[in-house]
């Protein structure tokens, strides 16, 4: 008897643990909460026959396979007919504040957050509303395109139960080659560069005679033996320099840079001075540049100029189109995934192909004020790292019954953003953290300007400056 019941008592475990590694859409929920009230991050929905699987292309290039059979109910017997998927991906700052997803991350006794490559959560019901689950021995592939084309990028499961993540070991990534068509068609409108405006030759203008064609190397089939500067930059001007005006240099590269116009770039190297045998110090001038890169157009006659000026305009209009296209292809650039993800997973969960972020840090005592009033409720915090496409945030609870903190990394900027009950939000940028910073080590925030955040634009015109 005490043999059978200790069978029982083990299957009943067993069972137990197997459950809590094939979570159903009911126990996903538990993992975390979306930030605001009135919204959240919304899923797609597709149906698909169970029976027959399905290949799943989404608007934003994401390829999900679905092998048939791939889903049962909770017992284990296989879904016959139609189930219902509902799909999300998380990639921006805002998807993650608005999900509500954790990022919070310990490994080896190393504490840090995750900075994702790009997220996905997956669940799914039956056609009669009950909770399913991923049939033993399936997986489900995707291929995720991701902005981020960084290096250290792992792959990780957030722990239904305890919203922790678990590192499930590596995704594979593959330039993504879309992205890269863009970047050489943005590179080469960015390289047609904006010609010379021709100038006319008057009396006052300087002008150079090169002493030997030699210097000019392969360019002495010009036939123009007087030089004027072809630039705009007054740094850039020879005829500013003493010793260009002086005959103290040496060209060391020319090129003809534009063939019809006759722009010549040359670059020079001003010589040394011998050193004074009296004061043996050194007489290069101090501030004087050692080289320089100038431009040189020859001087026209009024003829020249006029058929000059008409060259000109031609690559006028054509520079002008290209930056235009450039200006095109650097926001096609901008919105393009750098690399596609591929990974499988075989449980209903949130997946996260992600960086630990690993700092030096440490953690600072927060408080929260409403005018000069300490505020006793709860937000959701946020802090965000770094700058430019190089964010990352980690979400932490703030509790006005209990000490608070939050982590300063060095060397990072920090942004908090803070979300009050009733979906009302204030930022406080990083400048205006240090002057938060009191003479006892805390930062003390003050909420008395927060706005009511209504729905996902609100939000991006809050965070649109980080």
């Amino acid at each position: 008897m005490k043999l059978k019941l200790t069978v029982r008592l083990f299957l009943t475990f067993l069972l137990a643990v197997m459950l809590s590694h094939c979570a159903t859409e009911s126990q996903m929920k538990a993992a975390f909460e979306p930030t605001f009230e009135q919204f959240d991050l919304p899923y797609q929905t597709f149906v698909i026959n169970n029976e027959m699987g399905a290949t799943l292309e989404l608007a934003n290039g994401t390829i999900i396979t679905i092998p048939a059979n791939s889903f049962t109910d909770v017992d284990g017997n296989v879904i016959s007919g139609d189930v219902t998927l509902n799909y999300r991906e998380m990639h921006d700052l805002e998807d993650i504040i608005i999900s509500g997803i954790p990022m919070h991350f310990a490994e080896n006794n190393e504490s840090g957050h995750l900075k994702t490559a790009g997220m996905i959560e997956l669940k799914g019901k039956a056609a009669n509303g009950e909770d399913i689950k991923i049939a033993d021995g399936k997986n489900i592939a995707f291929e995720m395109p991701s902005k981020v084309d960084e290096k250290g990028v792992d792959f990780y499961r957030l722990d239904d139960n305890t919203g922790e993540w678990i590192k499930e070991g590596k995704q594979t990534e593959t330039p993504d080659e879309n992205y890269a068509r863009l970047k050489d068609s943005l590179e080469k409108y960015s390289q047609v560069k904006q010609p010379f405006k021709p100038k006319k030759y008057n009396s006052s203008t300087p002008v150079v005679q090169f002493k030997s064609l030699n210097r000019m190397g392969n360019l002495q089939s010009i036939n123009k033996a007087v030089w004027q500067y072809a630039g705009t930059a007054e740094a850039e001007n020879p005829f500013n320099n003493e010793d260009f005006v002086n005959d103290n240099y040496k060209i060391v590269r020319n090129e003809l840079i534009d063939k019809e116009l006759n722009i010549l770039e040359v670059e020079m190297v001003f010589k040394e001075k011998k050193r004074s045998e009296n004061s043996g110090s050194d007489t290069m001038r101090v501030g004087k540049p050692k080289t320089l890169i100038t431009w040189f157009a020859p001087v026209f006659s009024n003829s020249e100029f006029e058929k000059a000026m008409n060259d000109y305009a031609d690559k006028e209009a054509v520079f002008l189109e290209a930056q235009k296209r450039a200006m095109e292809y650097q926001k096609l650039v901008d919105q393009t995934a750098r690399v596609v993800r591929s990974f499988t997973i075989n449980n209903f969960s949130v997946y996260n192909c992600d960086i630990f972020m690993k700092y030096a840090s440490e953690e600072v005592p927060l408080e929260i004020v409403s005018n000069d009033e300490k505020y006793t409720g709860q937000a959701k915090m946020f802090a965000i790292y770094g700058s430019g496409k190089t964010k990352s945030i980690l979400p932490f609870d703030f509790v006005g019954s209990k000490p608070n903190n939050f982590r300063i990394i060095e060397n990072q900027n920090v942004v908090l953003l803070a979300v009050l009950p009733g979906d009302e939000a204030v930022k406080i940028d990083n400048e205006a953290i240090a002057k938060m910073l009191t003479s006892e080590g805390k930062v003390v925030i003050n909420i008395a300007n927060a706005k009511l955040i209504g729905n996902p634009e609100d939000l991006s015109n809050l965070t649109a400056s980080l």
